[in-house]
């Protein structure tokens, strides 16, 4: 009998240029770069998706972790109120209202995505409010990828895995497409990123996950101010000038 894959590399395919729910159609403000002429090459590229990594890395590790958290240990009332206010404050950390927007469409297609996968798993069916809606109907893509994950029994570090592959992925994949590259080599670009940049997010997400729970098991209301506010100006910048291109390969 064939062993069923490991549920962090299917989730993490869900978000890569095979799929439409990942990098197949988003490119994460590259091909904004690739029309400012600010990326021109694998070096170029590989720069971007770095800059990305060093400022996004953290934040969605610690995010995805916290949603992880809520979907094991809370209750379904404070399941619902605890991930309304992750997703307010993701939406505060992101500037560009497109990029928002394209943060909750990824969400929304990538929750189908693995509901598709796992049609019948209990434990990745969306959670209901007490009216019957998803919960997870509109969310942001880094609290699906961690609800799921959470359900999956994935942890904070593969969730965060999850969440870091389509980070520094996502871009690159895109580099490859708009500019011709060496698909091997940018699959060993996508690698040697994440090997540098893998284990401070995995310290992060345990870290998230620990303060999360605490805060679950006592009860009390959770204070995410120690939510990472590493922003990336330019990365806002180029949602916003992609929202507007006459011609788009691609939705972000």
């Amino acid at each position: 009998m064939a062993r069923p894959p490991d549920a962090t590399t299917v989730l993490a395919m869900l978000t890569d240029g095979r799929f439409p729910s990942g990098a197949h159609a988003y490119s994460a403000g590259m091909e904004q770069a690739v029309a400012w002429g600010d990326v021109d090459d694998l070096a170029t590229a590989e720069s971007f998706a770095r800059g990305r990594a060093a400022t996004s890395a953290t934040p969605a590790a610690q995010c995805t972790a916290a949603a992880g958290a809520i979907a094991t240990r809370a209750g379904p009332g404070r399941l619902t109120r605890m991930l309304d206010a992750l997703d307010v404050e993701i939406d505060a950390r992101t500037a560009s209202r497109a990029a928002r927007e394209v943060s909750r469409q990824q969400g929304r297609r990538w929750l189908r995505a693995v509901q598709g996968v796992w049609p019948e798993e209990s434990a990745v069916r969306a959670p209901r409010r007490p009216d019957g809606r998803a919960v997870l109907d509109g969310r942001h893509g880094w609290v699906v990828v961690g609800v799921v994950g959470g359900r999956l029994g994935l942890g904070p570090t593969g969730t965060a895995t999850v969440a870091l592959y389509e980070l520094v992925g996502t871009p690159l994949w895109a580099a490859a497409r708009l500019l011709g590259l060496d698909p091997v080599a940018t699959t060993a670009t996508v690698a040697r990123v994440l090997a540098d940049v893998g284990p401070g997010a995995a310290r992060a997400a345990t870290t998230a996950a620990r303060r999360t729970g605490d805060r679950l098991d006592d009860g009390g209301p959770v204070d995410w101010s120690w939510i990472s506010w590493a922003t990336a100006p330019l990365a806002d910048l180029a949602a916003e000038g992609h929202l507007h291109r006459e011609e788009r390969l691609f939705a972000s």
